[in-house]
């Protein structure tokens, strides 16, 4: 496992509005969801919505499995989403052979830590 407890990169502009979103947010994670979806027309800031929320479990998580954010975009299917996110989390996927020894392997290595969040950035493409 890293050391490091998160990826974010600090956002240097304001947030402002959203917090009824925010809340939502809040509520179904302490709530104990395992998946949003965040879903809105292109533009419509998700990202950074998702970005801020983030933000504000850093305190919360970083001692514990940590803050990340995954960058999807260039992910066009299962083997990329896999080398992605492991490359975030810092998990090694060298002797793997197929996507679902990828899939268990990241399973493995998530089900190893404490409390995480998982930000996962323009999924689409890879679906």
């Amino acid at each position: 496992m890293s050391a490091r407890s998160t990826n974010l990169v600090p956002v240097p502009t304001t947030f402002f509005g959203r917090r009824r979103d925010l809340e939502d947010l809040r509520a179904a994670f302490d709530g104990g969801r395992r998946l949003l979806t965040l879903v809105a027309p292109a533009g419509a800031g998700k990202t950074r919505l998702a970005h801020r929320f983030a933000e504000t479990c850093l305190g919360e998580l970083s001692r514990n499995g940590g803050v990340w954010f995954c960058d999807l975009t260039e992910a066009r299917d299962l083997d990329a989403v896999c080398t992605t996110v492991a490359g975030v989390l810092g998990v090694a996927l060298l002797s793997t052979k197929t996507s679902s020894e990828a899939v268990a392997r990241l399973g493995d290595a998530l089900s190893r830590r404490e409390r995480i969040l998982l930000v996962l950035d323009n999924c689409e493409q890879a679906v």
